[in-house]
């Protein structure tokens, strides 16, 4: 079969498969003809994976070969000695570090989990203080000096999250909580609901 376009003669492959003619594969345009073979062989080929994103040099070596990993300190000097003095105050209860803020609170799933997650689910508290039974008695924050203004906003947002579910939340404070006495007795007046932030 031949036609012309431009003054020119084209041919097109007649040959029969499945879909008709040649030139009538679902993976092959009309300008590259593919026979019912090829198509089925590319098909069956798998396509090698890419990595998503921008383009990744490393992404075939050992990630502990090429990246060895140590043991590192979980809290700071400062956090230590926050801690140790949260322990102190309250030896009648749980005192954990870093706990992430879907651990703390639990909301309806009526609503996508997945959005809340995303908006909340990388914040977390610097120090949890739990009863027994792992409940939150009060969540403990670490002053703001140094942080930048997108760590102010996502510390804020903590708070609102964590005030809305009836669990107070304390500031450090080293001038104010300057004894063991003292600790003790602002988180066992603290009430629900209630933000004490510098």
């Amino acid at each position: 079969m031949a036609r012309s376009l431009m003054g020119m003669s084209m041919h097109f492959p007649t040959a029969a498969t499945p879909f008709g003619s040649a030139c009538e594969t679902p993976s092959a345009p009309w300008w590259q003809p593919q026979s019912w073979r090829q198509w089925w062989v590319a098909r069956r080929t798998p396509e090698p994976v890419q990595a998503q994103g921008p383009d990744r040099p490393h992404r075939d070596e050992d990630t502990v070969a090429a990246w060895p990993p140590e043991a590192a300190r979980v809290l700071g000097q400062a956090e230590r000695r926050v801690h140790t003095a949260l322990i102190a105050a309250c030896p009648e209860h749980w005192v954990w570090p870093q706990v992430p803020l879907s651990r703390l609170v639990r909301v309806p799933t009526r609503r996508s989990y997945a959005e809340w997650v995303a908006r909340t689910g990388y914040l977390s508290a610097d120090f949890a203080v739990c009863d027994l039974a792992s409940r939150p008695v009060a969540v403990v924050l670490m002053p703001v000096e140094g942080l930048s203004a997108r760590a102010l906003r996502r510390r804020v947002r903590l708070a609102r999250v964590l005030q809305a579910a009836g669990v107070p939340v304390l500031g450090w404070d080293a001038e104010r909580y300057t004894s063991t006495a003292a600790l003790r007795a602002a988180i066992n007046s603290a009430k629900p609901a209630q933000t004490l932030l510098p």
